[in-house]
């Protein structure tokens, strides 16, 4: 017996009528983001018919970015991809906004640190000199979309704790000591499985991908006031290099 709205004989194959049954129910949210499909064999009864055509539909969903197949786990209907442009001036509440989406970004460490060699020379530091380290989770529509470790010279924000603004936006940080406006002096995109601990923030289930940036940013005198490191779930983000 066929499931309702599916119809055997007709000018649609019955494999593309049930992808567009599924793909109905995930724009609907009746499956939330990240939330799991039922299982091919579940599908399959559910719409009266063997699973090679389950699969099929599967497959056309996934071709087209709306669900992931993990071997062993099941059906996962993938986030909304958030535009990402990264250009001179690349602020993460604008970005999100821009996207019809709501920003946030929590806080989850602060200390001052002795940075590695490759940071400090980055900030212009010498050996001697410390940075402050601001470790934060940054979230679209409450989805965590990245985690990002900041640097920032200690010498020209010694209270810089204090500073953080309710947002923890980092424009109303910098602008809070004087710096008004900032620019993207580069940018560096790699890309590799998250660690644990980057899963951990982020809410995966497992070692997913993650696009990797290190970024430094600098004032209009051109002297570095943030270098930025950054882990992006891969699926959840879209880079678009702006010239």
């Amino acid at each position: 017996m066929m499931a309702a709205g599916i119809q055997r004989g007709g000018a649609t194959a019955i494999w593309r009528q049930i992808a567009q049954a599924l793909e109905a129910e995930i724009a609907a949210g009746i499956t939330a983001p990240e939330g799991q499909l039922q299982s091919e064999y579940t599908l399959a009864e559910r719409f009266g018919v063997n699973r090679h055509t389950v699969r099929q539909a599967i497959a056309h969903l996934a071709d087209r970015g709306l669900v992931r197949v993990e071997r062993g786990r099941g059906i996962f209907v993938r986030s909304r991809s958030l535009d990402y442009p990264i250009g001179g001036r690349t602020r993460f509440h604008e970005i999100v906004r821009r996207g019809n989406r709501a920003p946030s970004r929590t806080v989850i460490g602060c200390e001052a640190v002795k940075p590695d060699r490759k940071i400090a020379a980055d900030l212009r530091l010498n050996e001697t000199e410390m940075a402050w380290r601001i470790v934060t989770i940054s979230a679209a529509d409450g989805s965590p979309i990245g985690t990002s470790d900041h640097y920032f010279p200690r010498h020209r924000f010694p209270d810089l704790p204090g500073a953080m603004p309710p947002d923890n936006s980092i424009t109303t940080l910098l602008r809070n000591f004087g710096i008004d406006d900032y620019l993207r002096r580069w940018t560096r995109i790699s890309a590799r499985p998250a660690t644990a601990e980057e899963a951990r923030r982020l809410e995966l289930k497992r070692a997913r991908p993650v696009l990797v940036t290190e970024a430094l940013n600098v004032d209009s005198d051109g002297v570095p006031v943030e270098y930025g490191l950054t882990r992006m779930v891969a699926d959840r983000v879209t880079l678009t290099i702006e010239h």
